[in-house]
């Protein structure tokens, strides 16, 4: 089985303490899970559901997934989904969570409308919601606001609604793991490993 997981820094497992790369983020661990299975990560820092980051060059995820994934040359089994987080980012001010879960609900439709993706397994992960320490973080309290956090609450009930009517299985990711303290966006490694486990589980179930 062939498991594309396509998202955004915590797929790719940026680790809030530094920023370098975890050395076990949530699709190491998933791969672990399932030996005999391939795990394709696709993750990148600043990756949007759509619409561009203007500080992070070729961020609209939505641009490129359809370019590499929605064509006769790629093949999956499945298709996990998370992104959503950096939507929230105040330059999209004037973006809403129905917004960023309708860009997510377009990847499913178009990663299904490929014939040999016709009949794919889709997991849906909303990513869970940006935590207070962001606004004081030197980094990325430029990027978030109160809204950012607001919104980012919102998300995942909108988003199981656009799974369910897809027929896609969903995972709430803010009711297993929560980001750090240190910056309120990324996952710590032992919450990388709860969010693999609980993947897996949804994975098993459905096959």
């Amino acid at each position: 089985m062939k498991i594309l997981c396509y998202g955004d820094s915590n797929t790719w497992g940026y680790n809030p303490e530094d920023g370098h790369r975890l050395a076990k983020p949530w699709t190491v661990v998933l791969q672990e899970l399932l030996p005999a299975d391939k795990i394709l990560t696709d993750g990148m820092c600043g990756r949007t559901a759509q619409g561009t980051l203007p500080t992070i060059s070729g961020s609209d995820g939505q641009k490129a997934f359809f370019r590499r994934y929605t064509n006769d040359s790629f093949r999956a089994d499945w298709l996990i989904l998370m992104l959503g987080s950096n939507d929230m980012a105040n330059y999209f001010s004037e973006r809403e969570a129905s917004d960023t879960a309708e860009a997510l609900r377009r990847y499913i439709q178009a990663f299904r409308g490929v014939p040999t993706h016709a009949d794919a397994n889709v997991l849906v992960v909303a990513p869970p919601p940006i935590g207070d320490a962001v606004r004081t973080h030197p980094i990325f309290g430029e990027y978030f606001d109160e809204r950012s956090i607001e919104k980012s609450q919102q998300l995942a009930a909108i988003l199981k609604g656009k799974a369910t009517e897809e027929q896609a299985s969903f995972l709430d990711a803010g009711k297993i793991v929560i980001p750090s303290q240190i910056d309120g966006l990324h996952l710590t490694e032992p919450e990388h490993r709860k969010l693999a486990e609980a993947i897996f589980h949804v994975l098993i179930q459905n096959i």
